[in-house]
């Protein structure tokens, strides 16, 4: 299984809005739809965080020759930007 090994929460000058979903990251509906305030009263966010989030994941495959017993483990990492409500909740 993929594992989530780092967070960060992407402030909103970081974001370019003409780049397809980075616009809404900036307020209003997240990129899955969930609705977020980042601001406010009672919030304690940040005011120049956005709603979305940079994750980090690890994924490991491995794979093993019964007959020679050759073994390979490979290791890959990759970022998604995602939802940071969806992002917390899977990576924390």
């Amino acid at each position: 299984m993929p594992s989530c090994y780092r967070l960060r929460l992407v402030r909103q000058n970081e974001l370019d809005e003409r780049r397809p979903g980075e616009a809404a990251c900036l307020g209003g509906l997240g990129p899955t739809g969930s609705t977020l305030t980042i601001s406010g009263a009672g919030g304690g966010a940040d005011p120049g965080e956005s709603q979305c989030a940079d994750s980090e994941w690890h994924i490991e495959a491995a794979a093993g020759d019964a007959v020679t017993g050759a073994a390979l483990t490979v290791n890959q990492g990759i970022a998604v930007r995602a939802d940071r409500v969806e992002a917390i909740n899977n990576c924390i």
